[in-house]
């Protein structure tokens, strides 16, 4: 829970309600559906507040129950057996009251939905629940705090469930500004030259940077760190998101493409890019478009990877599968990469990159990519 609770959210505030309203959005139904087996999910938010500002503008714990609701409520067709269970907490008592009172107002009063309130320590709340959670149960971890009241600790504990996925609120310019005492104090889990880093870099990038010194530390090497930047005033905020399942960073980046049709990684200009003229207003900046297409055409040139392989890169790198298209096509019309049909055992047909959570499920090596060795210069 941020300040703004205590009065009315900022602009920057509402898009990462924005951000965790549309992904949970986009993470329910992959379980409720009635294709699902699961039988339990969990949505923890932990830094609940009191639900909404003083508006009435709902924050995190009233999107996740307007969801829920509205999921019942227009897909009963398509609604399996599965209980929903929401567990809020916040340190301050006043806050948890006035929360009860609005989630009871605006809940399912199906018996599908169950709301657990909590008035603890953050520390005592998450390990009290995190670790009583069933491992086939899947979980979304919500983490709004004010500073840095989230160790590494936690999210490398939230990393190892492979069925978790992680929303972590960060305020980065706050770690770049006061890096060393913090890291001295023991607040951030950072080493001294790697705040030395970041303190060096361009402070438009210190949340991209904190995103992959998090990644640094997550030990299960499938589990990834995408990051979304959020700029008020002078200083740099942000959204991390973790997960260690190809359809939630695929739901993640699609979401964030949506927010920011640039880059797809924040709410200004974070890599300073001057406007150029362009055939198409939906076009990259050049700087993030050229640095991912080299990067791509190594990557193909060295691994020959498939299409599930592919995927799996583009993702790393921030982009979407559609961004990632564009590229692809981009590359495939000039002549440097040739993608062949595996099964058929001839070039595929044009255009045909099957990157994606569904074709990595139901063919993860339909094609294969290749540089063309007399490709001109990339």
């Amino acid at each position: 829970m941020t300040s703004s609770f205590f009065t009315c959210f900022e602009p920057e505030t509402l898009i990462k309600l924005q951000i965790f309203q549309g992904y949970i959005r986009n993470w329910l139904p992959v379980f409720l559906n009635k294709e699902s087996k699961r039988k339990r999910v969990h949505i923890l938010d932990l830094f609940a507040g009191p639900g909404q500002d003083r508006t009435g503008e709902k924050g995190t714990p009233l999107l996740c129950v307007e969801a829920a609701r509205d999921y019942c409520q227009n897909s009963p067709g398509n609604r399996n057996f599965a209980q929903v269970h929401m567990h809020f907490n916040d340190l301050d008592p006043a806050h948890v009251a006035t929360l009860r009172t609005s989630v009871d107002d605006l809940r399912c009063h199906d018996t599908c939905c169950e709301y657990h309130f909590s008035n603890e320590d953050f520390n005592d709340a998450f390990f009290r629940i995190f670790r009583n959670l069933a491992p086939a149960d899947p979980a979304l971890v919500i983490l709004d705090p004010f500073g840095f009241d989230v160790s590494i600790e936690i999210i490398q504990e939230v990393a190892q469930r492979k069925l978790t996925d992680l929303l972590l609120f960060y305020p980065s310019s706050i770690a770049r500004r006061f890096g060393e005492p913090l890291v001295q104090s023991g607040a951030i889990p950072f080493t001294e030259a790697e705040i030395a880093e970041l303190r060096d870099a361009d402070h438009y990038h210190a949340h991209r940077m904190l995103g992959q010194f998090i990644q640094r530390r997550i030990p299960t090497p499938e589990y990834l760190i995408a990051p979304f930047s959020i700029q008020r005033g002078s200083n740099i905020y942000g959204v991390f998101f973790g997960s260690a399942k190809m359809l939630g960073i695929e739901k993640f980046l699609a979401l964030c493409w949506k927010v920011d049709p640039k880059t797809g990684e924040a709410n200004y200009n974070i890599d300073r890019e001057s406007p150029q003229l362009s055939l198409f207003a939906e076009d990259l900046p050049a700087n993030k478009r050229d640095r991912f297409r080299e990067e791509l055409c190594a990557f193909i040139r060295e691994h020959r990877p498939t299409n599930c392989e592919l995927t799996h890169f583009c993702y790393r790198s921030g982009f979407s599968k559609e961004k990632a298209r564009e590229v692809l096509e981009v590359l495939s019309k000039e002549g440097i990469i040739v993608v062949w049909d595996n099964a058929g055992q001839k070039l595929a047909r044009r255009n045909s990159f099957y990157l994606g959570h569904e074709h990595c499920k139901s063919d993860p090596a339909k094609v294969t990519f290749f540089v063309r060795e007399d490709a001109p210069h990339v």
